[in-house]
């Protein structure tokens, strides 16, 4: 048999071998679920921890993240005072977040108050330096 007849018959006999009838069924693939908008990743080195996050924007964002008459932040870089006119805006927050600060965060009578375990998580987290975690900035939602 020549080295063509060899070749030709190589590739019948692996496609006869592979064919469709032999091929196994592929396993169902779930579909892969992708987070809400509000909570899209972003680079780990940036973003927020997504713990951080979450309690962030069900407490602050609602005035933080887009009105004018307050101080504006939605992103960690934000919280570490880029261009910022309170200095150590991330510090501040965590100290009138605190059980009985003198100007609480939120505001005493506002609709959504921060559990005290939530509180102690923002204080946590910023008194560790604000480490940097996987989930984006916050949103008006």
């Amino acid at each position: 048999m020549g080295s063509m007849n060899r070749a030709l018959f190589l590739t019948l006999f692996f496609a006869a071998a592979c064919g469709p009838e032999r091929i196994a069924p592929e396993p169902e693939q779930t579909p892969a679920v992708e987070p809400p908008p509000a909570m899209t990743t972003v680079d780990p080195l940036t973003g927020f921890p997504c713990d951080v996050r979450q309690v962030l924007q069900a407490n602050c964002a609602s005035c933080h993240a887009g009105v004018q008459y307050v101080v504006h932040f939605t992103t960690r870089e934000d919280l570490k005072n880029a261009g910022h006119t309170v200095p150590h805006l991330g510090e501040e927050i965590a100290v009138r977040m605190r059980p009985g600060a003198t100007k609480p965060m939120p505001p005493y009578g506002m609709p959504q108050q921060p559990t005290l375990a939530e509180r102690q998580l923002i204080d946590g987290w910023v008194q560790s330096g604000m480490p940097a975690g996987a989930c984006g900035p916050l949103t008006k939602d």
